[in-house]
């Protein structure tokens, strides 16, 4: 099935484009991570510090002990820090969809549900627009209910 990605004169980026920056968000549960929720934080820092070669960093944190934590364990990156609420920290489904156009880069909030109610986690379904208004870009919402990780892209608006 080929959908087409191209809203309103715009197109979805392949992931492989060169982009701006990473938004990703700071693990804060521990009873939801359980015994990985130190090697959940230490794979974020890993993963953090092989995206800044080239990316600046967006990261959601909790609350301002996420933030220290977050801020300590990523020292000398380049990292800005959202204070926004959220549960789960897979944000490529829960973010928006960042798409391009002559008129710039715009998001795009898609309805999110927990991945069909399976994990309908406090807050989760708010990310999208909060990190819109945090990326200050202009913004449009569709009741298209889906994960942005769900589609590949592949620049070219397929």
């Amino acid at each position: 099935m080929t959908l087409r990605m191209t809203v309103a004169g715009a197109r979805m980026p392949a992931e492989w484009e060169p982009h701006r920056a990473t938004w990703l968000a700071w693990p804060h549960d521990e009873e939801f991570w359980g015994d990985a929720f130190e090697s959940a934080k230490g794979e974020l820092v890993a993963l953090c510090r092989a995206l800044a070669e080239g990316d600046a960093l967006e990261m959601l944190v909790r609350d301002p002990a996420g933030r220290d934590e977050a801020s300590g364990r990523l020292d000398g990156l380049r990292v800005r820090f959202h204070q926004i609420e959220f549960d789960d920290i897979w944000m490529r489904d829960i973010a928006p969809v960042f798409v391009r156009s002559d008129g710039g880069l715009t998001g795009v909030r898609l309805r999110f549900n927990g991945w069909g109610g399976k994990y309908d986690l406090p807050g989760d379904a708010e990310v999208s627009t909060r990190v819109a208004t945090a990326s200050g870009l202009r913004t449009f919402r569709d009741d298209l209910v889906l994960e942005g990780g769900s589609v590949e892209p592949d620049g070219q608006g397929t």
